[in-house]
């Protein structure tokens, strides 16, 4: 049971930096070029 906890908080902890990383790659374009972003969430 605590190996399956831990497993799990493990699996969530992945999760959770994956996240970060693809928000901080997202803003890093944003701020690299606004325009060209925009035109992608147009899309």
């Amino acid at each position: 049971m605590s190996t399956l906890l831990a497993a799990r908080k493990e699996l969530v902890a992945q999760v959770l930096d994956r996240i970060l990383s693809f928000r901080k790659a997202m803003n890093h374009r944003v701020a690299i070029g606004t325009k060209r972003n925009e035109i992608f969430t147009r899309v």
